[in-house]
C-alpha cells in the first residue's frame, strides 16, 4: 500500500495464492492497473493538447507584429510569452516522466558533487530578501544525476520558498547532508533540506502541493502565482533519479520540503 500512496502505480502484489488472499491482490492489482491507464490517458490528452497550441500561438505572434495599435502590442506579447512557457513545463514534465520509465536519462547522468550543484542553485537567490542560509554536514557528498533537471528541480523548490517567505522572516535554511534513515533498500541517501519562515500552508493545501496547476495562495498575478508546475516538475525530475520528495507545512510557521537521493 505504502508503494501506491506513494504513487507508484506501477506496482503489483505477486501473491499468487487461492481463497480470499488471492482475490483481494487480484482485485489490487487490477484497481491499481485502471488507474494508472487512467492517469496515462489524461496526461497523454494534455501532451497533444499542449502540442497543438503551438500552431495557433505562432500563428498569434506573427499577428501581433502587424498590429496597428501599439499599446496593446506589449500585453498580448507577454500573454504568449505566458502560454509558451507553460506549454514548455508541460512537456518537460512529460517527457521526464517519460524517459524516467524507459531508464532513457541513464546515458547523460554523471556522478555529481551535491553540495556544489546545491550551492550553484541557491546563489542567485541570496542577494534577494528574506536571504538564504546555506549549510553542508559533511565534504563528500555525491549522487549519479543528470545535472540540468536535477539543478532545476532544487532551484523550484527555492524558488517556491523564497516567494512565499515575508521579507521580514528569517532567511530561508537550505542544508545538505547525508540522511539518518539509510536503511531503504540499504542504500544510503543525500538528503537536501529547505526550510522557510513564510506564511505556510494548511493540511490540505499540503496533500495537493505537487497536484499540477495548484497553487496554494490562489494568486493569478503573474509576479506571485506562476502555473502550479514547478513543484509538479521538481518531483517528476527527483522521481525520476530514483528518489523522493517530501513536504511538511504549518500556516504563519513556515515550510519545509526534503529531498531524498541516493549516494554515488
Amino acid at each position: 500500500m505504502n508503494e501506491i500512496s506513494n504513487g507508484n502505480f506501477g506496482y503489483r502484489f505477486g501473491i499468487k495464492a487461492e481463497g480470499e488472499f488471492g482475490a483481494l491482490s487480484g482485485a489490487f492489482n487490477t484497481m491499481a492497473e485502471r488507474i494508472q491507464l487512467q492517469l496515462r490517458a489524461k496526461d497523454q490528452l494534455l501532451m497533444d493538447v499542449s502540442h497543438e497550441l503551438r500552431s495557433p500561438l505562432g500563428r498569434i505572434k506573427m499577428a501581433t507584429e502587424m498590429l496597428g495599435d501599439e499599446a496593446l502590442k506589449p500585453q498580448i506579447k507577454d500573454d504568449i510569452r505566458e502560454m509558451e512557457e507553460l506549454i514548455a513545463e508541460l512537456l518537460e514534465i512529460y517527457r521526464v516522466q517519460e524517459t524516467a520509465g524507459l531508464g532513457v536519462q541513464e546515458e547523460r547522468r554523471i556522478k555529481v558533487d551535491i553540495g556544489r550543484a546545491v550551492r550553484d542553485v541557491i546563489e542567485p537567490f541570496a542577494r534577494n530578501s528574506p536571504g538564504i542560509e546555506y549549510r553542508m554536514d559533511s565534504d563528500e557528498m555525491s549522487v549519479h544525476a543528470d545535472l540540468k533537471p536535477l539543478m532545476r528541480a532544487i532551484r523550484n523548490v527555492v524558488e517556491n520558498a523564497v516567494k512565499f517567505s515575508r521579507h521580514q522572516t528569517s532567511p530561508v535554511q537550505v542544508r545538505v547532508g547525508l540522511s539518518k534513515d539509510d536503511s531503504n533498500n540499504g542504500r544510503k541517501y543525500v538528503e537536501i533540506e529547505i526550510r522557510d519562515f513564510g506564511i505556510g500552508m494548511s493540511g490540505e493545501q499540503q496533500t495537493r502541493i505537487f497536484e499540477p496547476f495548484y497553487r496554494a495562495d490562489s494568486s493569478r498575478v503573474r509576479e506571485t502565482g506562476g502555473f502550479g508546475l514547478g513543484l509538479p516538475l521538481a518531483r517528476a525530475i527527483v522521481r525520476s533519479h530514483r528518489g523522493t520528495i517530501e513536504c511538511e507545512s504549518q500556516l504563519d510557521k513556515g515550510t519545509v520540503f526534503r529531498i531524498y537521493l541516493p549516494c554515488a
